[in-house]
């Protein structure tokens, strides 16, 4: 099999399963709608991670930027707030491995998501385009909350990676000691604080 009909199978692969996804997301507004028909909806756009950004990964980018473009079109045609995480991702992915943000990316995404909606219910009555994401400060217990969370993360994905074999097990580990690096990190950080 040559590398060009390879490319054409992966991005046909993938164009169909964008295409039922979008579908299950609409069925999803249908269905959230009926029961509600003045519900305020938020989907989460798709972040380029870091290890789609090199080069050799371009068809997997177009991909994730073809995908965020027909979501934007199905979330205006329902009126629905698209919330655009390429910042989030950009700013707490830098795994060249996997496609997950940071502990500190989840709780940036809570803020940002809280940023929306306060701008529109509180903010303005206009969908907005881009809002500052400091409007609202997630917290818990602190420090040793977010210890404690980095924490359950890493014993989690540990604990799935050890159900898993081959490659998914692999890369839950790297998940896993993607955790484990964030919390020593984070402890010194606070070592230095002190």
């Amino acid at each position: 099999m040559d590398n060009t009909f390879s490319l054409f199978f992966i991005k046909f692969y993938f164009y169909l399963n964008s295409k039922r996804v979008i579908i299950a997301i609409e069925r999803n507004y249908d269905n959230i709608l009926s029961i509600n028909a003045n519900a305020d909806i938020y989907t989460l756009g798709a972040y380029i991670p870091k290890s789609l950004r090199s080069k050799e990964m371009d068809i997997f980018r177009d991909l994730v930027i073809s995908y965020n473009e027909k979501l934007l079109d199905l979330c205006k045609q329902y009126g629905v707030t698209l919330i655009d995480t390429e910042e989030v991702g950009k700013n707490y992915n830098n795994s060249e491995r996997n496609f997950h943000i940071s502990t500190a990316g989840h709780n940036a995404l809570a803020n940002y998501i809280l940023g929306y909606m306060y701008q529109n219910k509180i903010g303005s009555q206009k969908k907005h385009t881009h809002l500052n994401n400091d409007i609202f400060e997630i917290s818990n217990k602190g420090s040793q909350g977010m210890i404690d969370s980095i924490s359950l993360c890493y014993e989690e994905s540990y604990k799935k990676a050890m159900e898993l074999s081959g490659y998914p097990r692999e890369r839950e580990l790297a998940i896993a000691d993607e955790h484990r690096r964030e919390k020593e990190v984070f402890q010194k950080v606070l070592v230095k604080k002190k």
